[in-house]
């Protein structure tokens, strides 16, 4: 079940005008002490002091729906469905009361209305998978032997898609995770199975959103193909904050000319653009054993001299919007680092 907040703004005025603001005066009251007895386990009372704010206010979805949240506290879910839709009616389609009542009517044993009812607040947005996933109101609908399939499972809401036609020898094959976390919880992503083998990193691009207590991500990492492959490859496990998601396997096909020259089989990298680069300081290289990134504003140019053999380039995004760039790069200390932006030079020098 999700929350919700109320208020209104009420002007000075003459007589005429107050006489009109009294329903809503009198609502507020009504409403302010509707929560305070929720604040304090008293679902009875707030019961009474919210169908008080309704009656004065019938017209509030909002308050309609606070009404539902006391009748479902007072152990009344059938009423607190039948509010809820009171204020769909007022605000068809609310994301918020579709799933609010969702969760109600699975207290009063509607369950296959209550899917119906979740699938459409999902859909809205407004209310996250991730939410879905832990919420403890959901768990019969978890448990249904034929209803569970179209309710998020209890844990990280994950998703993959790889590229799905053939990938051609020294051609790019990306792979994107979408996957919805608590707020300021790290992600570590790891292959579960098999990973798929001949790959070199070449970009990763990680777009975020924040929606209340939600992080919805989207990593892209797109590597180079060096050998020939075919089949299954993961799943993907995801964690963060004591929580996992696994994504369904991928299927790969990875197509070389015989004559290819073979390359190194090694697990490809899965870390995140924001674990990686997000502490580093504004164009301060930082070493890390053979490695070094180097983290700069969109617009930056970036030159090594002489390049590396391999060099990484990493975006972080929110709703599309680049933030900040990364380079990771396989360099040997002494390597010429030169970061310019505009006309001005922000850093030059040899590499650690």
């Amino acid at each position: 079940m999700v929350g919700l907040s109320l208020g209104w703004l009420i002007l000075a005025c003459g007589p005429a005008e107050q006489a009109m603001l009294d329903p809503y005066t009198r609502s507020l009251s009504a409403y302010d002490a509707g929560r305070a007895a929720l604040d304090r386990g008293e679902s009875q009372a707030a019961v009474i002091a919210l169908e008080a704010a309704v009656k004065a206010d019938p017209r509030s979805p909002e308050l309609w729906l606070w009404l539902g949240r006391a009748q479902a506290a007072a152990g009344s879910p059938g009423d607190a469905v039948q509010a809820a839709g009171q204020a769909l009616a007022l605000h068809p389609g609310w994301g918020v009361a579709l799933y609010n009542r969702a969760c109600w009517r699975v207290r009063a044993d509607q369950l296959e209305l209550a899917v119906v009812d979740l699938e459409a607040a999902l859909s809205t947005g407004e209310v996250g998978p991730l939410q879905a996933a832990v919420d403890p109101d959901l768990d019969p609908l978890r448990a249904h032997p034929t209803l569970s399939a179209r309710v998020p499972g209890r844990g990280l809401p994950v998703m993959v898609e790889g590229s799905p036609e053939s990938v051609f020898w020294d051609s790019d094959w990306t792979l994107t995770l979408l996957v919805s976390s608590p707020l300021e919880a790290s992600v570590v992503v790891n292959w579960e199975g098999p990973a798929p083998p001949g790959l070199t990193l070449r970009r990763v691009v990680e777009d975020v959103s924040y929606e209340g207590q939600e992080v919805r991500r989207s990593i892209s990492w797109t590597w180079r193909v060096g050998t020939a492959h075919e089949g299954e490859v993961g799943p993907l496990r995801v964690r963060s904050a004591g929580l996992e998601g696994l994504t369904d396997p991928i299927e790969v096909r990875f197509l070389t000319p015989p004559d290819a020259p073979v390359v190194s089989t090694s697990e490809p990298e899965l870390s995140l653009v924001s674990e990686l680069f997000g502490h580093l300081v504004e164009a301060e290289p930082v070493r890390e054993g053979d490695l070094v990134r180097v983290r700069v504003s969109t617009g930056d140019r970036v030159s090594w001299e002489p390049r590396p053999d391999r060099v990484v380039r990493t975006e972080l995004r929110e709703k599309g919007q680049v933030l900040w760039t990364g380079w990771e790069a396989h360099a040997p200390s002494g390597t010429g680092l030169t970061v310019a932006r505009g006309n001005s030079v922000i850093f030059q020098g040899p590499l650690p």
